[in-house]
C-alpha cells in the first residue's frame, strides 16, 4: 500500500490502455467474474487496514482514498438498491411504514437521474441509447457473478479466453 505512505495517487492524461476484450459470453463472464470478484476482494483487504491507517496518521486524504475504494461496482450498488426497495415494498404491504419505500424509490429515481444526465453530458457519442437501455439485462446477467462471490470467491487467477477478440483502444 503506498498511499497510506504518503504517497499519493496520480491523473496521468498519457496513460493508455490498450487491450482485447473477449467476445464470447463465457470469455466476458470469466473475465469479468476476475475483475468484479478482485475488486470486492480489494475491499474486503484494504478498507479496514487504509481507515486505520488514515485515523492513525490523522490524513484526510487518505480517509478519502478509503471512502472511493469503497464504492461499490454499480450494477451491485443497483441490485442492493433493489432489494431494499423489495423489502421496503414488502413491509409497507404487510401494513407496515411506507416511508422506507418512499426514500428507497426517491433514491432510484436520484440514481436514474444521475446516469441518465451523466450519459446525456458525457455519454452520448460512445454509448448508444440502446445500449443504454439494455443495462438492466446487464444487471441481471451480473447477478451469478456476485452470488458465486458469497459462495464461493474467485481467488485463482483465470486466463481469459481470447481467440475470437476485437482490439479496443478507449
Amino acid at each position: 500500500m503506498i498511499c497510506d505512505r504518503g504517497l499519493p495517487s496520480l491523473f496521468s492524461p498519457q496513460a493508455r490502455v490498450i487491450g482485447r476484450l473477449p467476445q464470447t459470453n463465457q470469455s466476458a463472464k470469466t473475465q469479468r467474474t476476475r475483475w468484479e470478484h478482485g475488486h470486492l476482494q480489494l475491499i474486503l483487504d484494504y478498507t479496514p487496514k487504509l481507515l486505520k491507517a488514515a485515523l492513525q496518521q490523522r490524513r484526510l486524504d487518505l480517509l478519502v482514498t478509503t471512502l472511493d475504494l469503497c464504492i461499490l461496482p454499480l450494477s451491485l450498488l443497483v441490485l442492493g438498491w433493489l432489494a431494499v426497495t423489495g423489502l421496503a415494498g414488502l413491509a409497507g404491504g404487510l401494513g407496515l411504514s411506507w416511508l422506507p419505500f418512499g426514500m428507497a424509490a426517491t433514491a432510484g429515481l436520484a440514481l436514474v437521474t444521475a446516469i441518465l444526465v451523466a450519459w446525456v453530458r458525457f455519454g452520448r457519442a460512445d454509448l448508444p441509447l440502446a445500449q443504454l437501455l439494455s443495462i438492466p439485462f446487464y444487471i441481471v446477467w451480473m447477478i451469478p457473478v456476485y452470488l458465486k462471490f458469497l459462495v464461493r470467491p474467485q481467488s485463482s487467477w483465470v486466463r481469459t479466453d481470447r481467440t475470437a477478440t476485437r482490439e479496443m483502444e478507449p
